[in-house]
């Protein structure tokens, strides 16, 4: 996996340029002493006021509302569970914008990409005729490429297709889902159709009949929750980045909470605490159900929702597959029916040398994440939404994993919350949400923020990175049972093991836990409240 060399090395120049210019007015303050006492003094005063109003209006409530939820919920810290540290001093609420670079920036509408036919494989990059660039499909290649992102990256862009070449057969035509028009050298498109594979889901429907028939034959079915699944993980966002940054998305999922008369429920989860800092070993908890690394790829949770009867998808917004540590000798990753990824790989976005994370470019960027006049999370957005309307007859599991919120400044993700609250309410429009549960999840809080080293000294960000996003949509007719311990359980400390034994019980109909000594499936049963950092693999220096 990458390192965070790029992001590091940006915030190490950012802190010296703040002592350069630092120094650069003790030196211009030196020398106006000898010529006026008088107005130096004046300006150390002025100094000195603009310092408390500051304190005053941005530093001594930097951390109010910390501790608020969706619709004037709060976290409560009682006898009956582990209690949270409210923190006093907040970096990120004292310097929110400062850092805002996109507003500077054009949108992504304005921004025209063209392809770079020199990243072409030496077949194609010598074609004067070339019009369509097609990317390959890359849910069969081989476990090896997909475990390394080296690898991968090269296999994708030594695999480009020309979609007029009359060689290339046409049933891999038929199935590619991108295709970057070229024949207009000024404005290069992206054009993205997923396509659907009928058989595969004719398969999988008969699959999942047979076992909802047995279910209801041996009445184990009513206790099924049974929906199609969409997890929206965003990488790095914390609980409170969240309401601070997606105050439109936080609207609307505040308007399912506590509504009589509504169809519809939104839990929120105040203890969601991550296993580890990164992502790695988070996302190793989380859908593997294993510690740090990950040795047996084979319990990830998407083949369980495969051999249950569902299509599958996942959207990465980055030129890799994965996001684990993985040290399975002979790995085998879900082969999902529809990998968006691929598209990532486009040099426009990413061209890094993916030893380590840029400001500029890639899901590291601290700018708008532009492609062909579009923003990555709409790409992901509209092959969600396609995907939906692909398998009406099927039981359903995406996956996403958008990156606005991993950079550098902490702006970037405020630039999705309209996008996501459009999202949101094109599925309540288009009645998706009747048959599908929807998951607001991240990995940890805000650890490429705040990079470990204070620029203004603080007590939230160690205690902010170990509290990600956690939020369930859906509709009220869930198993009686799931909708009581979902509410029972929002203010019960939850790790990332948890969300995997979840995960797996929605999936399996019954009781799976993960390889941490204590994991839970929190909509089927009460949190105990002796359930901590101690039982839930949680690296121990940094348990709140």
């Amino acid at each position: 996996m990458e390192d965070h060399g790029g992001i590091n090395r940006s915030g190490f120049t950012i802190i010296i340029i703040v002592i350069l210019i630092a120094c650069g007015f003790v030196k211009a303050f030196t020398k106006l002493w000898k010529y006026s006492f008088k107005l130096v003094a004046l300006l150390i005063v002025v100094f000195i006021l603009l310092i408390v109003i500051f304190y005053k209006v941005q530093v001594s409530n930097s951390c109010r509302g910390w501790n608020e939820g969706l619709a004037g919920h709060i976290m409560i810290n009682s006898e009956h569970q582990c209690k949270t540290p409210i923190p006093t001093l907040c970096e990120l609420n004292i310097r929110s914008n400062w850092l805002n670079f996109s507003k500077f920036t054009s949108t992504c509408d304005k921004v025209k990409s063209k392809f770079d036919t020199e990243a072409l494989p030496d077949s194609l990059k010598d074609k004067e005729d070339l019009k369509l660039i097609g990317f390959p499909r890359v849910e069969d290649y081989l476990e090896k490429i997909k475990i390394n992102q080296d690898e991968y990256r090269n296999q994708v862009r030594s695999d480009f297709i020309d979609m007029d070449d009359p060689e290339v057969p046409q049933e891999v035509k038929d199935k590619t889902e991108f295709i970057v028009d070229i024949s207009d050298p000024e404005n290069h498109k992206l054009n993205m159709t997923l396509k659907p594979d009928l058989q595969r889901a004719e398969q999988q429907r008969k699959l999942r009949k047979e076992i909802i028939d047995k279910e209801k034959e041996d009445g184990t079915y009513g206790s099924r929750v049974d929906k199609n699944m969409l997890v929206i993980y965003i990488d790095n966002l914390s609980r409170a980045h969240f309401f601070r940054k997606m105050p439109e998305t936080a609207r609307w999922l505040s308007q399912f909470v506590d509504n009589q008369e509504s169809d519809y429920e939104t839990y929120q989860f105040f203890r969601y605490h991550s296993s580890y800092y990164n992502t790695l070993y988070s996302n190793a908890a989380m859908y593997y159900g294993q510690v740090e690394h990950v040795d047996d790829t084979s319990k990830n949770a998407f083949d369980s929702y495969a051999k249950n009867g569902y299509m599958t998808g996942f959207f990465k917004d980055s030129c890799e597959t994965n996001a684990v540590s993985i040290h399975d000798l002979e790995p085998h990753t879900h082969r999902w029916d529809h990998f968006g990824g691929e598209v990532t790989c486009d040099y426009n976005y990413d061209n890094t040398d993916f030893k380590s994370l840029s400001i500029f470019s890639g899901k590291g960027s601290a700018i708008r994440h532009c492609l062909y006049g579009k923003n990555m999370h709409e790409y992901q957005m509209d092959y969600i939404k396609q995907f939906w309307a692909a398998y009406p007859e099927n039981r359903k599991f995406f996956r996403t994993h958008f990156s606005e919120a991993h950079e550098l400044t902490g702006e970037l993700v405020q630039y999705i919350d309209r996008d996501m609250r459009d999202f949101l309410q094109f599925f309540l429009d288009q009645n998706y949400l009747e048959d599908t549960m929807i998951s607001f999840v991240s990995d940890h809080g805000a650890h490429a923020l705040t990079l470990r080293i204070a620029a203004i000294p603080d007590n939230s960000r160690y205690i902010e990175n170990y509290y990600p996003i956690l939020f369930h949509v859906t509709k009220k007719d869930i198993p009686e049972q799931a909708a009581h311990f979902l509410e029972v359980n929002e203010q019960s400390f939850i790790g990332s093991h948890d969300f995997y034994s979840f995960l797996m019980t929605v999936s399996e109909n019954s009781r799976v836990t993960s390889d941490a000594p204590g994991s839970y499936p929190y909509h089927m049963e009460a949190m105990p409240a002796s359930h901590d950092c101690s039982d839930s693999s949680v690296y121990t220096a940094d348990c709140w």
